[in-house]
């Protein structure tokens, strides 16, 4: 999924939770790479075993604060990875408080 930046701080957020919501009948977990579209392909070859060892300082940051947004919509973060998962059975969010109040 690909999202114009002017339009990401919001939106991007709201298509993640709707796209859950349409695909997840069945399903009891979502799991994510949290890898920003600028990194080095490379490093992301090995599927399966991101490690955040894999990524410069400045790009342990970037995939860090992209899992920090994405705990808004209830992700939690997969130790020393750049991976995130989310238990559909819990509580979540509703879409208004995603797009207005965070």
């Amino acid at each position: 999924m690909f999202i114009e930046t002017k339009f990401r701080k919001k939106l991007s957020l709201a298509a993640i939770y709707r796209t859950i919501q349409k695909f997840s009948s069945g399903c009891l977990l979502v799991v994510i790479k949290t890898i920003p579209q600028d990194l080095d392909n490379n490093k992301l070859s090995d599927v399966g075993r991101v490690s955040l060892e894999k990524f410069s300082e400045p790009e342990r940051q970037a995939i860090c604060s992209l899992q920090e947004y994405y705990q808004k919509i209830g992700f939690k973060k997969v130790p020393e990875t750049a991976y995130m998962v989310l238990d559909l059975e819990l509580k979540r969010p509703n879409l208004e408080d995603i797009v207005f109040k965070n």
